[in-house]
């Protein structure tokens, strides 16, 4: 056996289309169309680069107390990552660990079906009307998990 066989196929995730156009706001991509507030220009002018050198607490402490008080929840009910990729990719290992599929539209975000081939997960897609609305009563078989957004 070589180590090729020991690899695993994993279709690879491809973006939307990325236009090069400056004037163009792509909102699927979480562009924002409104330049920055005040407030945030004024907050970037006050960074001193002295720490930019220093690696952040990986606990976020100070941002998931500020969460967790604005909130009314206890710190540990916090959850930050870095980036939605990984939130995504954490939660599929934490919550999707079953012997029966996960249930998701067979319209959704492509990079749902990408982790599950990464980690193994088996997955069912569910279709969706001519309206683009989940069929409630096919998910109403076993499961592992759904996924609806």
């Amino acid at each position: 056996m070589s180590w090729e066989d020991k690899l695993r196929v994993v279709e690879p995730y491809i973006s939307g289309e990325q236009p090069k156009m400056d004037h163009m706001i792509k909102l699927n991509t979480n562009e924002n169309p409104y330049p920055a507030s005040h407030a945030i220009k004024a907050a970037l002018e006050a960074i001193t680069t002295d720490k930019l050198s220093i690696y952040p607490n990986s606990d976020a402490e100070e941002l998931r107390s500020a969460l967790a008080k604005m909130w009314n929840l206890d710190d540990s009910q916090i959850f930050i990552g870095n980036g939605s990729d990984e939130v995504l990719s954490l939660s599929f290992l934490t919550f999707f660990n079953g012997q029966t599929p996960i249930l998701m539209p067979d319209v959704t975000y492509p990079f749902y079906t990408t982790y599950a081939d990464l980690y193994g997960i088996k997955y069912k897609k569910q279709p969706v009307d001519d309206t683009f609305h989940m069929q409630l009563q096919s998910y109403q078989e076993e499961n592992s998990g759904i996924i609806f957004l």
